[in-house]
């Protein structure tokens, strides 16, 4: 249980940040309770209590603005041209309009609306997930949706009774958005005539001649004998079906997303000549093209015609399916244009590359799938995978991360040696420091049983029978060790960045281990369990973690040996470390659990978790670890680390070294601190 000092600072701080966006919603800006944002993490808990696992919810992107030619050409007709974003799903994700359109709630506030939106698309996706593919022809595949949708809404009006007044407001706000029957042909107008017949019925009804498909298949048998029927009763070979106008019920059904393929640690060398960087050129995207699958002979190496351009080409991005033109070559091209034309984009293919990036384009629903480096001889299933927080759209990515433990290499055990002999005044300062939290020796009396009489318990026993009282029987005293119900975990980062130099023979990773070292030999006469863990690792697939002594062990020897052999690695992605070691810590029986992380700069990693990103990502890894009555502290070298470490730890909760070399004393005092409070 949280101690009550914790619980008051939560309720504080959940009290300013409510009060915060109050103030800031009714003066600053326009009210944010009609958009996805305001009610998305609750929607998130709702569909994964209904379906019994995590249903992934984005953001439905909105149409792609027509091109000159399709408006110059195209043969759309207006009532089929999509002006607005609707909900949809691919078989495993759903996605919901960022805001509500205005005028089409129909009494409906703007919670309920949105619950109704995604408890249909979450049924609809889960009857998908095992449906086999429809015909490619539209109106066997509109026909079939339809099907699809009312036999979801007949399953959720009988489970839950309460939504048909909200399916039944929703059908009647569409009935009344339809288009006239004289902008559609023949076969339009039978479509059409079926939807108006169901969004006229109750929700748990199927109105004929629809019928309850009690599986995907079902649906798909009905399309097709349904779509035959209306063929051969227009009796027009000149009539071509156009499509169905989409709605807010309607909703749409998208391909399953492409997936994004890794890149091998073997490709990745030849590419990676000097580490990635923040990009200099950023935007934001206005919609994320859809992910498609790319074709077969997309990629052809062969050469085929050149085009020859004497004028100064204009900067623009468009699908490369086909073309032979050189990508991402010029250096000052203005991110903005490149942000503009890809949203024009209905969709396009993901590629995946180790080099650095030259734009970042960022949307409001970025994609869940990352290009990733697989490194020899590692799989997902070796993995324990944590989620990681995206603080643009205040969710967590599933399986963000995946934490690694990696076996611990073994150094010469004389460098422990050396250590100890060139620093006996360094570990005896350490040890002082820390000799006074051993637990002290309490004696207690009256107890039934002990080593010892205990002379003024008799004493009064004697007087008590004297004067008529029944006679004790607690006349001993023993004398026993404090139990100090206490955990510690230290966690270091062994990132490429500790291969820096502090002083002419010393580099930050020498000072790292001498610190541990002599810490390690003073925590050891304590008696209290704690665990040592370095970590560092490159991409969200690959965290690693070394445990250095877990909170079992006890062989100095081998300890002292793992903590020789560390050096430098890759990157730092702490809040996936600092998830696993909370996880170790809250796993313990112990009372009082401190975490301590012992890095030397800001998060970074290859890919996104870069700046912002990786430090609301940590500050939230934080956050959590607080929430299960851990108490951690960091200890930096960075000199900038005020800027960013007050809002992940707290002002009080972290120490920048002025000089490396004090570390070990430094860790020390904050052990002591710690402890004693």
């Amino acid at each position: 249980m949280a101690e009550p000092e914790g619980l008051i600072i939560d309720a504080a701080r959940h009290t300013t940040a409510f009060i915060s966006r109050l103030w800031n919603n009714d003066n600053n800006g326009p009210d944010n309770s009609c958009t996805l944002s305001a009610c998305r993490q609750r929607l998130e808990f709702l569909l994964s209590a209904v379906h019994g696992q995590a249903v992934s919810l984005r953001v439905a992107p909105p149409p792609p603005p027509p091109s000159a030619l399709s408006r110059l050409f195209g043969r759309i007709p207006r009532h089929l041209i999509e002006t607005r974003a609707l909900p949809a799903n691919d078989g495993a994700a759903i996605f919901l309009p960022m805001q509500l359109p205005p005028g089409e709630q129909n009494g409906l506030s703007p919670h309920h609306f949105f619950r109704l939106l995604a408890l249909q698309q979450a049924g609809r996706a889960r009857r998908r997930a095992q449906q086999m593919a429809p015909a490619d022809a539209l109106l066997t595949l509109d026909l079939f949706q339809l099907s699809e949708a009312a036999a979801a809404d007949h399953t959720l009006a009988l489970h839950f009774a309460g939504l048909r007044h909200d399916l039944t407001a929703l059908r009647r706000a569409m009935l009344s958005k339809r288009p006239q029957p004289a902008l559609l042909n023949k076969m339009e107008q039978a479509v059409e005539e079926l939807y108006c017949g169901v969004l006229k019925a109750c929700p748990d009804d199927i109105p004929p001649p629809l019928a309850l498909a009690r599986k995907p298949e079902d649906s798909l048998g009905w399309a097709v004998e349904m779509s035959m029927k209306i063929s051969t009763r227009t009796r027009m070979p000149a009539v071509r079906y156009r499509g169905c106008a989409k709605d807010l019920w309607w909703g749409k059904m998208l391909p399953p997303s492409p997936g994004n393929p890794p890149v091998r640690y073997e490709e990745a060398l030849r590419d990676m000549t000097q580490p990635a960087a923040n990009p200099g050129r950023s935007a934001n995207l206005s919609r994320r093209p859809q992910a498609r699958e790319k074709t077969p002979d997309e990629d052809d190496q062969m050469q085929g015609m050149w085009m020859v351009q004497k004028d100064d080409p204009q900067q623009h991005v468009e699908d490369p399916a086909g073309l032979q033109r050189p990508a991402d070559r010029d250096d000052d091209a203005d991110a903005a244009d490149l942000a503009d034309s890809l949203s024009e984009l209905p969709e396009a293919p993901l590629i995946s590359s180790s080099k650095t990036v030259r734009e970042l384009l960022l949307a409001d629903d970025p994609l869940d799938q990352r290009t990733t480096l697989v490194l020899p001889g590692t799989g997902v299933r070796h993995g324990i995978a944590y989620p990681e927080w995206d603080f643009r759209v205040s969710r967590y990515h599933k399986e963000g991360a995946i934490v690694r433990l990696q076996p611990p290499l073994l150094g010469d055990v004389a460098w422990a040696e050396s250590v100890v002999a060139r620093c006996p005044a360094l570990l005896r300062q350490v040890q002082l420091r820390l000799e006074g939290l051993r637990p002290r020796r309490i004696r207690y009396h009256r107890q039934p049983e002990g080593e010892e009489i205990d002379i003024n318990a008799w004493v009064n026993a004697f007087a008590e029978r004297r004067a008529g009282l029944p006679p004790q029987d607690r006349l001993y005293q023993s004398v026993k060790a404090a139990r100090r119900d206490i955990a510690v975990a230290l966690l270091i980062d062994i990132s490429g960045s500790t291969d820096g130099w502090v002083s002419q023979e010393l580099r930050i990773i020498d000072v790292e281990k001498e610190a541990l070292l002599l810490v390690y030999l003073a925590l050891a006469k304590l008696g209290d369990p704690f665990c040592i863990y370095a970590f560092s690792g490159e991409g969200p697939q690959n965290v690693s973690l070394w445990p250095l002594k877990n909170f079992e062990e006890n062989d100095g020897i081998l300890v002292q040996r793992r903590i020789a052999a560390l050096e430098p690695q890759l990157y730092t992605r702490a809040g996936a470390a600092i998830r696993h070691t909370t996880s170790l810590l809250a796993a313990t029986s112990a009372r009082y659990r401190l975490l301590i992380l012992l890095s030397d700069g800001k998060p970074n990693d290859v890919d996104r978790y870069e700046g912002r990103y990786g430090v609301e990502d940590m500050r939230q890894a934080v956050t959590e670890a607080r929430l299960q009555a851990i108490h951690p502290f960091c200890i930096t070298v960075d000199r900038q680390a005020p800027q960013y470490l007050a809002r992940v730890f707290g002002a009080r909760h972290y120490a920048v070294l002025q000089q490396a070399e004090t570390l070990p004393v430094v860790l020390a005092d904050v052990l002591r601190r710690l402890i004693r409070q």
